[in-house]
């Protein structure tokens, strides 16, 4: 699809061996890995997700194959890793990440938001990315949704004309 320009530079707030660290989260819940040009698509959800009390660490790796152990260690203090690049999904950076964590028999899930494997109809790059949910209202879209599916849940059953029986556990 068309280029378009990158942006300004972000300054990493640190480097952790080969990952910058574009923004910090107060607690752990979910890790935002940006792959290449998304990091200010990233970092703009991360905000969005903020002001919803979802806190949100943001990083890019200086490379992407071989998944860093750095990465792959940072990702194992997470509940939710989600990936965002603007390649392709199967096969991509988030595909590679969840299969190195399987690997190393960490259960933290990954999402991952790339690209589909079909044809792109042309148009700008922000319209293309924006159609397939890469731009940051997509982001913070699948981010709520992953998050919410994470979390412990609460089922409520009625019965006809009876009481109603909650099971599970949680607050939602």
């Amino acid at each position: 699809f068309p280029k378009a320009e990158l942006g300004d530079a972000i300054a990493a707030s640190r480097r952790t061996g080969d990952v910058d660290v574009l923004r910090e989260g107060s607690v752990d819940p979910v890790l935002l890995v940006s792959v290449g040009a998304m990091a200010n698509t990233v970092l703009e959800a991360a905000e969005r997700l903020a002001e919803d009390g979802i806190a949100c660490t943001v990083v890019d790796p200086r490379w992407v194959l071989p998944v860093s152990d750095v990465l792959l260690d940072l990702a194992e203090r997470f509940r939710l890793v989600v990936t965002v690049e603007d390649g392709l999904r199967a096969g991509g950076v988030g595909s590679r990440l969840a299969g190195a964590l399987r690997e190393r028999g960490v259960d933290v899930p990954v999402r991952c938001l790339g690209l589909p494997t079909t044809y792109l109809p042309h148009g700008s790059r922000s319209a293309v990315l924006a159609a397939h949910g890469l731009d940051a209202a997509g982001v913070v879209t699948a981010v709520r949704a992953a998050a919410q599916v994470e979390r412990p849940r609460r089922l409520r059953l009625v019965a006809s004309g009876g009481p109603r029986l909650t099971v599970g556990r949680g607050s939602r």
